[in-house]
């Protein structure tokens, strides 16, 4: 569930009239981290926003392709992903080795 901030802001959009006249709904849908039926409803989802072009987004563990517009153009991620996050930490021990990697063994631990 998204946290209950983002519920109240959306709850403030609209008591102002939303965006351009428009009033703000939030669907959430929980997979609960079962990948095979969250791929197949989030693929179906991504082609009907598309259809009907209405914006959504996806929160961090959705499909990291979303980072790229060109492919899916009615999807926004609003948080890095899980490999987005393990790249960040990569650079950042590349930078905080010196540079260089050659040699080195990261692990990064998934909760």
């Amino acid at each position: 569930m998204l946290c209950p901030d983002y519920h109240d802001y959306i709850k403030l959009v609209n008591s102002n009239g939303g965006v351009e006249g428009y009033r703000v709904r939030v669907e959430e849908i929980d997979h609960e981290y079962k990948v095979p039926p969250a791929w197949r409803r989030m693929n179906a989802l991504a082609k009907k926003l598309e259809e009907d072009k209405i914006l959504g987004t996806s929160p961090g563990f959705g499909t990291a392709a979303a980072a790229d517009g060109r492919r899916y153009p009615y999807i926004f991620p609003i948080a890095a992903s899980y490999w987005s996050q393990g790249a960040a930490a990569v650079s950042f021990a590349k930078k905080e080795l010196g540079g260089s990697l050659k040699d080195k063994k990261i692990g990064l631990p998934v909760l």
